[in-house]
């Protein structure tokens, strides 16, 4: 509870100071802080990496675009599946992130990274959420051959199309619990 009053007062006084949390800001972290080393980032793609749910809300909360690449070409959405965090992916789609976003130079998507990465639940919401699973990558390759070529098992059902009544049911549930977290 006081993390969050802490988190909503200083999205207020930055707001309030007019600061433009959604610049690319050029952040020195060591690879000791398990992070990137003088790399620019946005402040929403480093929280979103992170797995900082107040953070990531911050910048959302202040007019922050959930689509915008830092300067590695990744968006938000791209950062929190490579690491595997669900719950900011899912704040992330909630509050209108593309899901199908190519990267700036490899022209790999969210899916492609979650794929890549082995991510299961990021790769669910993903599908769920309606994200082109066939889109491919400057190579030439769709997320669902990245898993297959690593062999990473990510479950066939959670990679193939879902049509008819069961995607009208898995939306209504997903729905929800977007906008259950839109919301907090």
């Amino acid at each position: 509870v006081e993390q969050t009053a802490d988190s909503e007062l200083v999205g207020r006084l930055l707001a309030e100071a007019g600061v433009n949390v959604d610049v690319n800001a050029t952040v020195d972290i060591t690879a000791a802080d398990g992070g990137y080393a003088n790399a620019s980032v946005t402040p929403l793609t480093c929280a979103a990496e992170r797995g900082h749910l107040e953070t990531v809300r911050l910048p959302l909360d202040a007019g922050a675009d959930p689509d915008r690449m830092d300067g590695e070409g990744e968006t938000p959405p791209m950062c929190a599946v490579r690491e595997g965090r669900l719950e900011v992916l899912q704040l992330l789609l909630a509050r209108g992130a593309n899901l199908d976003m190519a990267h700036g130079m490899l022209g790999t998507t969210a899916f492609h990274f979650a794929c890549f990465g082995n991510q299961p639940d990021c790769v669910a919401a993903l599908v769920l959420a309606g994200g082109d699973v066939g889109l491919q990558d400057s190579g030439g390759e769709p997320g669902r051959e990245v898993a297959e070529r690593l062999g990473h098992t990510l479950g066939a059902a959670r990679l193939r199309p879902v049509e008819g009544t069961e995607r009208n049911a898995l939306n209504a549930r997903q729905d929800a619990d977007y906008q259950a977290l839109a919301l907090t």
